[in-house]
């Protein structure tokens, strides 16, 4: 008779059990959209609940997409920024994505690295920036149109400090 002492085997499994657990609890419960992206040819290997609902696709159809389906950059540029977040030379970006119904919209992408079957994939939060892009647009053209306007125009506090004069103030 031989016995095999398969404690540490056992104790390994459950430790792999409990980070795989901890890894689909955090993904799956997030509220804003993951990706894991395979950076070699930019497939997405998995996608969150939150992605589905954020871009339009369920998620059967996410994981057999690629980002370039969804991401508004040429293909080489694409894979370019993914070679990047991948190494983890870069982990924020700025893009535009395209969903489901063809809006596209403004989007900061803030990458990690997760090791999967032995290669490290890059795992991609995206926050949606649009309307914070278009306010900062609109902001900028009314400081132009203020600072260009034929009248001295100047805004100060309740205490009577100036805080900002264009510059016909000064002309």
């Amino acid at each position: 008779t031989i016995f095999l002492d398969i404690t540490e085997r056992k104790r390994a499994e459950e430790k792999l059990r409990e980070s795989e657990e901890r890894y689909r609890t955090l993904f799956a419960q997030n509220s804003l959209p993951m990706l894991l992206i395979d950076p070699a040819d930019g497939a997405i290997v998995d996608a969150s609940g939150s992605a589905a609902g954020y871009y339009g696709w369920d998620l059967p159809t996410l994981r057999q997409m690629k980002i370039l389906e969804i991401n508004t950059l040429s293909r080489e540029a694409v894979l370019a920024k993914l070679d990047l977040a991948s190494t983890g030379q870069q982990r924020q970006f700025d893009f535009r994505h395209r969903l489901a119904n063809g809006d596209v919209r403004d989007v900061e992408v803030f990458s990690g690295r997760v090791a999967m079957n032995g290669r490290s994939l890059p795992l991609s939060t995206v926050v949606d920036v649009t309307e914070r892009k278009r306010a900062e647009e609109e902001a900028r053209r009314m400081a132009l149109m203020v600072d260009n306007a034929p009248n001295s125009i100047t805004v100060h506090d309740f205490d009577g400090r100036f805080l900002y004069a264009n510059q016909r103030t000064f002309d």
